[in-house]
């Protein structure tokens, strides 16, 4: 079972994140208290006993280790954006309670009605990504999803 760890990037780092749990006064977690980290290879970390596959080559940069956390920094290397440490962005959360009342909506409204109402009810990603897609796309592109459309040029489809 692989223990939960936190993922952040910039174009030419990765650090992994273990949070150390919190113990009774003179109880020790051997999993965290004596770690073993080392690259199997260019694009796999162990730690401990666990294995953590990436999306491309690293080189081990240094490992931070304090009373509360393992910090260890990998340096990519080929700098790029992975969005995920297997290269696929992570699942994005959709606010179920808006859909839900739209669905009872949208059988008693025309098209442009359900679309203001997602407007006005969602949050502010939401009406990002619903502009950014309608203005760059020449109205034939809509999107809520910020994620998806914050970093790229929406072109027109035909």
């Amino acid at each position: 079972m692989l223990h939960k760890f936190d993922f952040v990037e910039t174009k030419e780092k990765v650090f992994l994140t273990f949070f150390k749990p919190r113990t009774s006064k003179g109880q020790q977690d051997p999993f965290y208290e004596n770690p073993k980290i080392e690259m199997q290879d260019s694009k796999t970390v162990a730690f401990n006993s666990e294995t953590i596959p990436l999306f491309a080559p690293v080189t081990l940069d240094h490992i931070d280790s304090t009373q509360y956390k393992i910090e260890i920094v990998l340096t990519k290397d080929t700098p790029a954006r992975w969005n995920g440490i297997d290269g696929k962005p992570p699942s994005i959360e959709v606010n179920e309670k808006i859909y839900e009342t739209l669905e009872n909506e949208v059988q008693e409204k025309t098209i442009m009605d359900v679309l203001k109402s997602i407007y006005e009810k969602g949050d502010s990603s939401v009406k990002k990504a619903m502009n950014k897609s309608l203005e760059e796309s020449a109205g034939t592109v809509l999107s809520t999803n910020w994620e998806d459309v914050k970093s790229r040029k929406m072109k027109p489809e035909k």
